[in-house]
């Protein structure tokens, strides 16, 4: 709107311009007199409508100037966004690529390590607590060979539409199988609680659960540190086919303009040697695949609490 009062305030000086300079030169004295002697042509009737018919067609082209430029501005706003985001489009590409050929490269390495340890756990006694420790090795190992097969369908697209969504999983379970391996991880300085009685299926398969929990309570421990600290998960029944599960610690926090970029790929405020910045938002991609939603609360040096919320099926 500002632009149509500039072209019209330039139509009317236009014309304040061209009205002083008919003064200057007599020009309505003359027309005065001529009218005068020609009555019968109604002459000062035809000068008043041409002049109406010149100033509404003033304010018609300001108005239909102003418009039409807002219209630029606008396409001009949207082709930035565009030629901005096919940049971006571009950028995951290329790291979809790199991410594919590393997940390759890594699943290499897990592989034999897969295979040492259950041939060393089927070679050792069924009574014996390096079976238990081999079986944990196992399961993280699987774990880390099913998020590399991950990473690999993410860096093929085109192989996605025929893959099979995540099956279901008990939440509970979930909980019992991650827990030995959360707490063998943590550092010694940081107490982990855990409240999690509660008998649900979920739409995430065992594997991405522990991905997205594993990935969180290493956030949360990271905020922490060195200090003595205190990480809570407690989960239960919001509603009828919710469940709410919530991490809470009492680390570092984070600012206003860390928090509205948290999920942001790639984007991390930690040292270039110990973290990527993708935990956040690979999080949030498991849990928006499972119909979920991710949310976080946190003020800087009073802590961050993370909430998912996840559609379930209860069996009470």
């Amino acid at each position: 709107m500002k632009s149509a009062w500039i072209v019209a305030a330039g139509f009317m000086l236009l014309y304040l311009l061209l009205t002083w300079w008919l003064i200057s030169v007599d020009a309505f004295e003359w027309f005065h007199e001529y009218s005068r002697d020609h009555e019968d042509w109604e002459l000062d009737e035809f000068a008043a409508a041409t002049l109406s018919a010149v100033l509404v067609a003033l304010v018609a082209l300001s108005l239909y100037t102003g418009a039409n430029l807002r219209a630029l501005r606008r396409e001009v706003r949207l082709r930035r966004q565009f030629e901005r985001e096919a940049a971006a489009t571009r950028h995951l590409q290329a790291l979809g690529t790199l991410a594919g050929g590393l997940a390759h490269s890594a699943n290499n390495f897990v592989q034999p390590i897969i295979t040492l340890a259950r041939l060393s756990r089927d070679e050792v006694p069924k009574d014996s607590e390096l079976r238990e420790n081999l079986n944990r090795i196992l399961r993280s190992a699987n774990a880390a060979a099913e998020l590399f097969r991950e990473v690999l369908k993410f860096s093929h697209p085109e192989r996605q539409a025929v893959d099979q969504p995540g099956a279901q999983s008990n939440l509970q379970q979930n909980f019992d199988m991650i827990e030995p391996i959360v707490r063998m991880t943590l550092p010694r300085n940081i107490e982990l609680t855990l409240d999690t009685e509660v008998d649900c299926e979920i739409s995430m398969d065992t594997t991405r659960f522990a991905d997205a929990m594993l990935a969180l309570l290493k956030n949360a421990a990271d905020s922490i540190g060195d200090a003595n600290g205190r990480i809570a998960v407690t989960a239960f029944r919001e509603s009828e086919g919710v469940a709410v599960i919530r991490i809470e610690d009492d680390g570092g926090g984070m600012t206003e303009t860390e928090i509205s970029r948290a999920f942001e790929p790639f984007y991390t405020t930690k040292a270039v040697d110990k973290g990527t910045g993708l935990g956040l938002s690979i999080v949030r991609s498991l849990v928006e695949a499972a119909g979920g939603s991710i949310s976080l609360e946190s003020r800087k040096e009073n802590g961050t609490t993370v909430v998912l919320l996840l559609p379930a099926i209860f069996s009470q």
